[in-house]
């Protein structure tokens, strides 16, 4: 049978339903498939333009790992340390992410797969977490060399995370805030934490503002 003659038929099926059920359920089997596809070409134009208008209206991206989040009112923290620079609603904070709490295993690689997909799409401008969970993402360029950034006297006074790049080349990827750091002050962290830009962020002047900022 034709397509043709199959639709000429499914209409004279159709005509013959008295109800409005029976119609409703003949057209949702009917076109299953073709509503499934339409539904989730929506879901992705949504996505993919949400995260446009997102991205437009963000002049900076921080991502905390294990920080003491709960305690925290809101990330006016950064706004404050920025003088005011930049508008509070354009500064996005996630605090909600953990890694290496014991019996989590399973949403500790959800969180791991999140991050790397955040990494590469360049989704997050810096990044702090434990020393441990920070050396989980070295060795793949995900965090810009901060050499230049902080210059030869902060080299000499700030305490480095350094890392060998892909051309075997020593550089400096993070630096290791203590405890008696604004950012520890502020309530953000008990103990040590590396802070990092990431290497495919979309706002590096601000990202280097806040990291001086924090070291300063």
């Amino acid at each position: 049978m034709s397509f043709f003659e199959q639709l000429k038929k499914d209409k004279e099926q159709f005509k013959k339903l008295d109800s409005f059920s029976s119609r409703f359920n003949f057209i949702v089997d009917y076109y299953k498939t073709p509503i499934l596809i339409i539904v989730v070409c929506i879901a992705i134009l949504i996505s993919v333009i949400s995260g446009i208008v997102k991205n437009s209206n963000t002049a900076l991206s921080i991502i905390t790992v294990n920080s003491c989040s709960e305690t925290l009112d809101d990330d006016s923290f950064f706004y404050r340390l920025l003088n005011e620079e930049i508008d509070k609603d354009k500064i996005e904070v996630t605090n909600s992410l953990t890694l290496g709490i014991e019996n989590n295993e399973s949403e500790d690689v959800e969180t791991i797969q999140v991050l790397n997909a955040v990494f590469l799409l360049g989704e997050c401008d810096v990044f702090m977490a434990d020393d441990e969970t920070f050396e989980t993402f070295v060795g793949n360029n995900v965090f810009m060399d901060l050499s230049e950034i902080i210059g030869e006297s902060g080299k000499n006074k700030l305490t480095l995370h350094t890392d060998i790049d892909s051309s075997g080349n020593q550089i400096i990827d993070g630096i290791v805030l203590d405890t008696n750091s604004l950012l520890h002050k502020a309530g953000y962290y008990e103990e040590e934490v590396t802070v990092g830009i990431c290497a495919n962020c979309k706002n590096l002047d601000n990202a280097t503002k806040l990291i001086l900022a924090l070291c300063g």
